[in-house]
C-alpha cells in the first residue's frame, strides 16, 4: 500500500511540475511567482527547495537582487547547472541534498536528463546494492 501511495504522490508531483511549466511561460498565473511579487518588499533570505534549474531563484533575484538564496537540489546535473548559472553571484548557495521528513540518507535516481524534473528518491538503500 505504501509503495502505491508513493507512486501516486510521485505521479502527482510530475503532473503539477508540468502544470507549473505551463504557468512558467505566464508569470501572472504562476503561484510561486505571485508569492515573490507579494513578499518582495520584505524578502531578505529564501530557500529554493527542489531548485531544479534555478528558474525560481532567477525570478526572485530579478525582483530582489540583494536576496540571499539557498538552492537545494538533489539531482547532480541540475545542482552543477545552478552553480554555473549563478557563479557570479555570491548571494546564491547550492546544496546538493534533498529535503524530506526524516533524517538519514536516501538515494536519488535521476530520470529524463537534467532539468526534466523526473528524478526521485528511490529508497534509503543504494539502488544498485
Amino acid at each position: 500500500m505504501k509503495k502505491h501511495l508513493l507512486d501516486l504522490a510521485y505521479r502527482a508531483e510530475v503532473l503539477f511540475s508540468r502544470l507549473q511549466g505551463i504557468a512558467f511561460d505566464h508569470p501572472q498565473l504562476n503561484g510561486e511567482y505571485r508569492l515573490i511579487r507579494v513578499l518582495r518588499s520584505v524578502t531578505k533570505v529564501a530557500v529554493d527547495a527542489g531548485a531544479n534549474r534555478g528558474d525560481w531563484t532567477a525570478e526572485l533575484l530579478r525582483q530582489v537582487p540583494s536576496a540571499r538564496v539557498v538552492c537545494i537540489e538533489p539531482e547532480p546535473g541540475n545542482a552543477e547547472y545552478i552553480r554555473s548559472r549563478f557563479a557570479a553571484q555570491a548571494n546564491v548557495t547550492v546544496e546538493p541534498v534533498a529535503v524530506g521528513g526524516d533524517n538519514g540518507k536516501s538515494f536519488f535516481l535521476p530520470e529524463g536528463g537534467a532539468g526534466s524534473g523526473l528524478g526521485h528518491v528511490v529508497s534509503t538503500a543504494h539502488p544498485l546494492s
